[in-house]
C-alpha cells in the first residue's frame, strides 16, 4: 500500500517578512517569535525542530491548533504545522512550505481491523482506495 503522506508547513502572519516567499528555510526558525501547539508532546513540531536542531523563541502555547492559527493571524508569533490541519480554514496566515521540504507519514491505527465497527472498515477502504489512487 503507497505511503500516504501530509506537508509540514511554516504558519506565517500576513505581515511576516517571509509570508510571501516561495519556501521558509527551516534554520530560520532560530531565534523567531514561536507560538507551539502541545509542546513537549512528541508532536510532528517538536520532532521537527529537534531533527534540525532549532531553537525558536517559544513566546506562546497552545493546546489546540486553531488557537495557535488564530494567535499567529494575531501576529503573535510564527508556528508549524501539517498543511491538512489548516485546508478550510480562512484568515490572515501564510502557509509556507519548508526548505529543504518536511513531511509526515499519515496512518491509522486501530486495535483490530476484523473487529472494527461496520463504519471504521468502510473508512479504512476508502482510504485504501484514495491511496492507490495518488
Amino acid at each position: 500500500m503507497p505511503v500516504l503522506s501530509d506537508e509540514l508547513v511554516a504558519w506565517l502572519p500576513a505581515s511576516h517578512p517571509r509570508a510571501n516567499d516561495a519556501a521558509f528555510p527551516v534554520e530560520a526558525l532560530e531565534g523567531e517569535p514561536f507560538v507551539v501547539t502541545m509542546q513537549g508532546q512528541d508532536t510532528d513540531i517538536d520532532r521537527l525542530l529537534t531533527e534540525h536542531g532549532a531553537t525558536p523563541d517559544f513566546r506562546f502555547s497552545t493546546s489546540d491548533a486553531y488557537a495557535t492559527w488564530c494567535m499567529v493571524e494575531a501576529s503573535l508569533g510564527m508556528s508549524i504545522n501539517q498543511r491538512l490541519i489548516s485546508a478550510c480554514w480562512e484568515g490572515l496566515v501564510a502557509q509556507v512550505p519548508f526548505d529543504p521540504p518536511q513531511w509526515v507519514e499519515l496512518g491509522i491505527a486501530l486495535p483490530s481491523l476484523a473487529d472494527a465497527s461496520p463504519a471504521a472498515r468502510a473508512f479504512v477502504d476508502c482510504v485504501r482506495r484514495l491511496a492507490c489512487d495518488e
